[in-house]
């Protein structure tokens, strides 16, 4: 199947699949430019590889980045990320909304500001 097919397939979006094959996702044939020239990855190896139990990077972007915006909440709202670095909550609700769009942005990942996950949002209420 094509990355496109991937994508479609494992419900992420093509910069996603790419980012497994630097990762070490099996490929059937490398891409390369012109026309004919996309990459080849066979769905049960591609499916194997992501089930590995010891492969972090079978997460996609879309279970990653959720777990991120709720570690974030919690340092700021629970562990009292302002006290601990002697800011005012707003100033760390700030830093860490920022964080997480540089996640998301490593991940190539944006959200518009409605789309955002809750804990986000929440950090954005702060703010």
């Amino acid at each position: 199947m094509t990355v496109a097919e991937a994508a479609e397939h494992f419900d992420v979006d093509k910069s996603t699949i790419r980012r497994w094959m630097v990762q070490g996702c099996p490929c059937m044939r490398r891409g390369r430019r012109g026309p004919g020239g996309g990459a080849e990855l066979d769905l049960k190896a591609v499916q194997h590889w992501r089930g590995r139990t010891n492969a972090a990077t079978g997460m996609t972007t879309d279970e990653v980045l959720p777990i991120v915006a709720t570690v974030l909440w919690e340092v700021v709202v629970r562990e009292h990320l302002d006290i601990r670095v002697g800011i005012s909550k707003e100033d760390a609700a700030a830093a860490c909304v920022a964080i997480f769009e540089a996640c998301g942005k490593r991940f190539g990942k944006s959200y518009r500001f409605e789309e955002q996950p809750e804990p986000i949002r929440a950090l954005m209420r702060l703010l």
